[in-house]
């Protein structure tokens, strides 16, 4: 866990310092007016509050806890693709793959091969 701490501090930093250093310098490099300045600085905190809420979120997410990963008590893993209403152009592959290894090589009945 200690990695993905370490990530996110990182991946924070990096933020704030391009908030902080690299913005104001584009800034002038492009001659921005105070009201474009304004636009891209309401920009950077909304940025800020969708992160704060996502690490708000998974803080709060059970299949994020260190004690119920380390359990094996986390939600568990559903490798078998996406389920549900619209989603069966997904599962065509899996579909198919039974047939792949039955195939005639004689041509099906009206076709021209």
């Amino acid at each position: 866990m200690a990695i993905v701490h370490d990530l996110m501090n990182s991946r924070l930093r990096q933020f704030r310092h391009v908030a902080e250093v690299e913005l104001p310098v584009l800034y002038d490099d492009f001659g921005l007016d105070a009201e474009a300045r304004e636009i891209l600085a309401g920009y950077v905190r909304e940025l800020e509050h969708w992160l704060a809420g996502i690490l708000i979120w998974h803080r709060g997410c059970r299949r994020y806890r260190e004690e119920d990963l380390r359990s094996g008590h986390a939600a568990p893993w559903h490798l078998g693709g996406p389920t549900g209403l619209g989603t069966s152009a997904a599962q065509v592959t899996r579909m198919m793959t039974p047939l792949a290894g039955s195939r005639d090589t004689a041509p099906l009945a009206g076709s021209r091969g």
